[in-house]
């Protein structure tokens, strides 16, 4: 039981942390064709202002994980509302979205978003769908009364 109850509190944990990385400044970096652009500017999910084909994904990674910290939350501190695979799928579109960047580039320039952001939405997936397979186990387990 103490296994499950740290799991079910480290994953608003776990969001919250990819939350904080994706507001930190210098998280996402642009990278031209031709050059470098200046470091003194930083973006992060929120704050991008380029023409890149999959800039708009990232502020969307930025919403869905805020979102799955809502939902985490309230599945850590309700007995009633275990609602994770909810929280895993929302996770797992987030660390897409965030990985976005990657799949789509063009020739002339690189944005790179911080990797850490789509490790840690992949693990709150991974413990999201695990605290669903564990909430099943535990409803087939109940015993159903005495027998005559």
């Amino acid at each position: 039981m103490k296994n499950q109850k740290f799991w079910k509190f480290s994953l608003p944990a776990l969001l919250m942390s990819a939350f904080a990385f994706e507001t930190m400044p210098g998280s996402v970096r642009y990278y031209a064709a031709d050059l470098v652009q200046a470091p003194e500017v930083a973006f992060n999910f929120f704050n991008l202002q380029l023409e890149h084909s999959a800039a708009a994904c990232l502020p969307l990674a930025g919403i869905v994980t805020l979102i799955a910290m809502g939902m985490a939350i309230l599945a850590a501190f309700s007995k009633k509302y275990p609602i994770f695979k909810m929280i895993s799928w929302t996770s797992l579109a987030a660390a897409a979205l965030s990985a976005a960047p990657y799949v789509v580039q063009s020739e002339n320039d690189f944005l790179h978003p911080n990797v850490v952001v789509t490790i840690l939405l992949t693990a709150c997936w991974l413990i999201g769908m695990m605290l669903d397979k564990k909430k099943d186990a535990q409803q087939e387990e109940k015993p159903e009364g005495r027998r005559l």
